[in-house]
């Protein structure tokens, strides 16, 4: 919903702009035109602002960082392919898998360290490459990845907006995941009570809309797992730099990595014990 007012702001304000030049353009040239065609011109002006806007917008993300490309070449023990939907981290394990989205306009390569990290534990991932660094427009690739890989277990994971939008695929999608992992981030609408689910967040991160998260625990199953890691921050579940706006983290990259694929692994070994 939040995204859908900025972006009729962002419309309304660039017809008026358009408006406002159309009546110094007509005045420049000396021209009358009618009401009609001055909205029409308008229009196409905040068309072409719009569109303008929006491809400067998503062409400005954060790029993945040295220690992510390196965890993208894979280990003995885990072998690293793209495919279409991104990559796949196919480790030692055979029965579960993590579907994981990235945060708003960060590179998805940036979360492969913790991706290597999970499926050196037992579960293979997949990492999304959403269209434009977007998650929101994650669906198909979603669609593709649950059709054409097969597994006992899904878990559907994401970072900060990537975390909303697997929250919302999950309920959408009834029986589909056995897991939800959201990190830094919450959910929209009721969880089903039978998916086992795990919330991690930092201590010090400033970018979470930390009243809402707490709202938002309502729509977690009874059972789930909330955890406040201790010196952790909003950037850090990834490799890709300081993030506008966060806070500064108290224990590096790798701990936070280690910490959370030690919960992820322990969730997926919780759903293949039940």
């Amino acid at each position: 919903m939040k995204y859908l007012l900025i972006t009729a702001l962002v419309a309304a304000a660039l017809l008026c702009i358009g408006y406002l030049l159309v009546l110094l353009a007509q005045r420049v040239m000396h021209r009358r035109w009618t009401r009609q065609v001055r909205f029409l011109l308008a229009a196409m002006l905040g068309v072409l602002g719009f569109l303008c806007s929006v491809a400067a917008y998503l062409g400005a993300y954060y790029h993945a960082g040295q220690e992510a490309r390196h965890a993208l070449e894979g280990t003995a023990d885990v072998r690293v392919t793209a495919i279409e939907q991104g990559y796949l981290f196919d480790g030692p394990g055979e029965r579960t898998a993590v579907v994981f989205l990235p945060g708003a306009k960060v590179a998805s390569e940036a979360y492969a360290p913790l991706m290597l990290r999970i499926a050196s534990g037992g579960s293979d991932c997949v990492l999304v490459d959403p269209p434009a660094h977007f998650s929101l427009m994650a669906g198909g690739a979603l669609d593709r990845t649950f059709a054409s890989h097969q597994y006992d277990h899904w878990i559907l994971a994401g970072h900060s907006l990537g975390g909303i939008v697997a929250s919302s695929y999950a309920t959408s999608h009834p029986g589909l995941v056995d897991g939800l992992v959201l990190l830094a981030s919450y959910p929209t609408k009721q969880v089903e009570g039978r998916i086992k689910a795990l919330s991690i967040y930092g201590s010090e991160d400033a970018v979470l809309d930390l009243p809402a998260f707490e709202k938002a625990r309502e729509l977690l199953p009874t059972n789930a797992k909330v955890l406040r890691m201790l010196g952790a921050n909003h950037a850090h579940f990834g490799d890709y730099g300081a993030q506008d706006g966060d806070g500064i983290a108290t224990i590096g990259q790798r701990e936070q990595w280690d910490e959370t694929a030690e919960a992820v692994i322990g969730l997926a070994r919780e759903i293949e014990m039940e």
